[in-house]
């Protein structure tokens, strides 16, 4: 990244405050500044990856920002945007793109054993419950919708899983199942956390958002959190099941969620492939050997998400107080006005940058 500082004219304009704190950002530049409405960050996007000369990476931005208008305006503690650049949250300035959100203060949690990955679960079903209730936008402009995958351009390391991909997909139901916009990268490492004990209380870098099916955000989480250390290979099958136990105390999921997280862990990584093979870049060997560890072990990963769904579900159940008298009739679950997102009516519903 080319070092570059914030122009005094996009300071001055925007009536913005350089704190002289920069921050870590991927494929981008970003400031700490101060506004008139409190603290905000200023991001230059890298221009070898974002041109601005190109409509679609405007309009891609714009989906952006205009999602994060709605879903902050439900009340969800996400990053909003900061309409002081020329009357946008976003602008083109010399020969980059520029945008303004607002900073959600706290620590990424990322590593740490606390907050615990149960909490972290929970506050992912709180965003899909959000999500449910935020109108969908159209798909997003740049945007990589699991069911296109199969189709699309890769290298032979991975061409056998992606063919596999397709019938993976269409034997959970991800076809005809209800879409909305997906956070794309909830890890521990977009979470944020504050307090003591800490606890979960904001989300960023909704860069790789866009829309699809809810339960794809679940294992696109684990993908990473779901590993006890950045370089390793194999999932924790405990970390997998504390954070399916925590999305389960918000939004009970069915027993068919079970294999459908778990081939959505195995896309995540052919996503990132696919994305990579797009920009010239070969499958790094992790990456392939994750995958590989994914297919080889898709049965007891199923087995244990099974269990764990099984037992979030017998916990509420057996929490639920029952009127003297009166026999205990099941409550609607969470998010029940998405029942059968997969199309399966036996069971309950289917459910960095910014």
């Amino acid at each position: 990244m080319v070092d570059v500082k914030i122009p005094p004219q996009l300071l001055a304009g925007a009536g913005l405050v350089d704190t002289g704190r920069t921050l870590p950002s991927r494929e981008a530049t970003s400031w700490l500044v101060r506004h008139e409405s409190g603290l905000a960050v200023l991001r230059r996007l890298d221009p070898g990856l974002f041109r601005p000369d190109l409509s679609v990476v405007r309009r891609d931005l714009a989906w952006l920002h205009g999602y994060l208008d709605r879903l902050t305006a439900i009340g969800f503690p996400a990053p909003h945007p900061v309409a002081a650049l020329d009357g946008a949250s976003w602008l083109c300035r010399d020969d980059a793109l520029w945008e303004l959100v607002s900073y959600l203060p706290g620590r990424i949690i990322g590593w740490d054993a606390r907050p615990s990955m149960e909490e972290i679960g929970e506050l992912l079903a709180r965003y899909h419950d959000a999500a449910a209730t935020t109108p969908r936008p159209a798909q997003r402009p740049v945007a990589y919708p699991l069911d296109t995958l199969p189709t699309r351009a890769a290298g032979a390391e991975v061409r056998g899983w992606l063919d596999a991909l397709a019938a993976d997909l269409a034997a959970i139901g991800h076809n005809n199942a209800d879409r909305h916009v997906i956070h794309g990268d909830f890890t521990a490492h977009n979470v944020l956390a504050h307090g003591e004990p800490p606890v979960p209380v904001g989300v960023i870098d909704f860069a790789l958002s866009y829309v699809d099916v809810l339960w794809a955000d679940i294992g696109f989480g684990l993908w990473r959190s779901g590993r006890q250390q950045q370089r390793a290979i194999e999932l924790d099958l405990d970390r997998v099941c504390q954070l399916v136990t925590g999305y389960c105390r918000r939004r009970p999921l069915p027993p068919q969620a079970a294999p459908a997280i778990s081939v959505y862990v195995r896309a995540r990584g052919l996503q990132q492939a696919v994305k990579g093979y797009d920009r010239g870049l070969s499958p790094r060997p992790r990456l392939v050997a994750r995958v590989r560890w994914l297919a080889e072990h898709r049965t007891i990963l199923e087995d244990r998400l099974a269990s764990a769904i099984a037992g979030a579900r017998s916990t509420m159940a057996a929490r639920r107080p029952t009127p003297r008298g009166r026999p205990q009739r099941e409550t609607r679950d969470r998010g029940a006005e998405h029942r059968a997102q997969l199309g399966n009516t036996d069971g309950p519903d289917i459910g960095e940058r910014l």
